[in-house]
């Protein structure tokens, strides 16, 4: 899911209808359950992200050791240069290799998502005391 359907779908969902507060408090149990599920999926998807970078330094550093063969080579979209490079500069190429930088752009993205849904959720749980206060004011208001 895009980080812009999330917002979009809070956006609708974080409006408390103050007309009808029993029926937004007894929609607190299935906003969280719903965001929950959303977290779950995110969460899922940053983990086999994270999966995927780690075998993909794997095979870069074969790759800049010269150790891959000519299948693995052609498998993986890799091209073997005249340079050489030493061990101790390897973990440099490796974070600048572009499907390197894009591995971690889409884990950078992946996990402001998560952090979003995590802050969502947070003001999920924060809705019955939003509710409580504003039926509170309204009894205030009205005298009672």
């Amino acid at each position: 899911m895009k980080l812009e359907e999330i917002s979009t779908l809070w956006a609708k969902d974080a409006n408390i209808d103050q007309s009808a507060m029993i029926s937004a408090a007894a929609n607190v149990p299935k906003l969280h359950a719903k965001y929950y599920q959303i977290l779950i999926d995110e969460r899922l998807l940053l983990i086999k992200l994270r999966q995927h970078q780690e075998a993909l330094e794997l095979i870069l550093e074969g790759f800049f050791a010269k150790t891959l063969t000519q299948a693995e080579l052609s498998q993986h979209g890799l091209v073997y240069g005249d340079k050489k490079v030493l061990r101790q500069d390897m973990a440099k190429h490796i974070g600048v290799h572009p499907k390197m930088v894009e591995i971690i752009t889409k884990i950078a993205v992946q996990t402001e998502k998560v952090k979003y849904i995590e802050d969502i959720l947070k003001q999920v749980h924060s809705m019955n005391y939003t509710i409580k206060n504003i039926i509170d004011m309204k009894k205030f208001e009205a005298g009672m």
